[in-house]
């Protein structure tokens, strides 16, 4: 299409490539299949709530939306569908998705190739890899993984949720955000790729079941409740609470590097409370419970630490501010220093 309009209705179409340089093309409510490559340099695409499909079935379909210079209603897909066993490989142009994206079970990889990607609506991998890339990825409608697999990169990524459930999940080595629950279940395999996941709900309850697999670093930063569910929680890296209640909900935490609580309440419950690397309180609060908690060392610059029933067992302690409440049982192995501004109650 170079001048003029292509007006799709109801009635599926099947195209082996679309070449866009000016004009309109309005798809199918329904089915805009495409055998071959996607190239959109200039003029007008309207998605008209359908679904275009990508079915190439060997070698690499190539998909350059509209380019950033066109207004975004204008290059914006609806759903899209990838279905063919070749590879589809974004060119040159971020790909903005306003519904769906899923990559089927017999579909070959979706390949960013360092471009960003926007989907509003839900992103499904059933088979394939998502190649995430070095462009950043905002998956607005949450991440679905039941097949295939999500390769991070060194882009950032970001999901409203993400479930499990089969495939493979590799995070990106840098940050993926999470504002909604996550869940790792079935055969479901996740792989940190040292990385930092960060979980940020504004407010309310976000759930995490880790399906007891191990995280790199852990960060929350939203204004809601933190809450692990059903496995134990292992960290390989840090562990930092900078807002809101991270709950541990009467299961174990294990966290090998150091433990930063600056703002916010860190409920530990029953579970044991291992903090191999240190626990540091630079505003938080930590309450314990009847659970064991272990510290490789305790520093507490201000905020409060409230201990209770179980026991306490740290390496060292070395308050300069803020307060310690001693629970019942308080093993310290080694150094103890008090500041004047310090505040330790036994």
């Amino acid at each position: 299409i170079s001048a003029g309009t292509f007006t799709g209705s109801t009635g599926q179409v099947n195209v082996t490539s679309v070449t866009q340089t000016g004009g309109t093309l309005v798809a199918p409510s329904t089915i805009l299949n495409d055998s071959g490559n996607w190239s959109m340099t200039a003029g007008t695409f309207t998605a008209n709530g359908g679904t275009v499909q990508f079915s190439q079935t060997s070698g690499t379909q190539t998909l350059t939306p509209g380019p950033t210079t066109l207004n975004a209603g204008a290059i914006a897909f609806n759903n899209i569908s990838h279905t063919g066993t070749a590879a589809l490989q974004l060119l040159t142009n971020p790909l903005t998705v306003n519904g769906t994206l899923t990559n089927a079970a017999v579909a070959g990889n979706f390949n960013a190739n360092n471009l960003a990607v926007t989907v509003i609506g839900q992103t499904i991998l059933s088979g394939g890899s998502y190649l995430a890339g070095t462009g950043t990825q905002t998956l607005a409608g949450g991440l679905t993984v039941n097949g295939g697999a999500f390769t991070g990169s060194t882009g950032l990524a970001s999901a409203t949720s993400v479930d499990l459930t089969a495939g493979t999940l590799t995070a990106p080595s840098t940050t993926f955000t999470d504002t909604g629950n996550w869940s790792a279940s079935g055969t479901g395999v996740f792989n940190a790729n040292g990385g930092t996941l960060v979980f940020s709900l504004a407010n309310g309850t976000q759930q995490v079941t880790g399906g007891g697999q191990s995280f790199n670093n852990i960060s929350h930063t939203g204004a809601g409740t933190l809450q692990l569910s059903h496995n134990a929680v292992t960290v390989g890296g840090t562990l930092t609470n900078a807002a809101g209640i991270f709950n541990a909900n009467s299961l174990a935490v294990t966290v090998a590097g150091l433990t930063t609580l600056s703002a916010g309440t860190y409920q530990a419950r029953t579970g044991t409370q291992t903090f191999s690397g240190g626990l540091t309180l630079s505003g938080a609060t930590f309450t314990v419970s009847s659970g064991t908690v272990n510290i490789g060392a305790l520093s507490i610059t201000s905020g409060t630490f409230t201990g209770s029933t179980g026991p306490v067992n740290a390496t060292g302690v070395n308050l300069t501010g803020g307060t310690l409440i001693a629970p019942t049982t308080f093993n310290v192995s080694g150094n103890w220093s008090k500041g004047t501004a310090a505040t330790f109650t036994a």
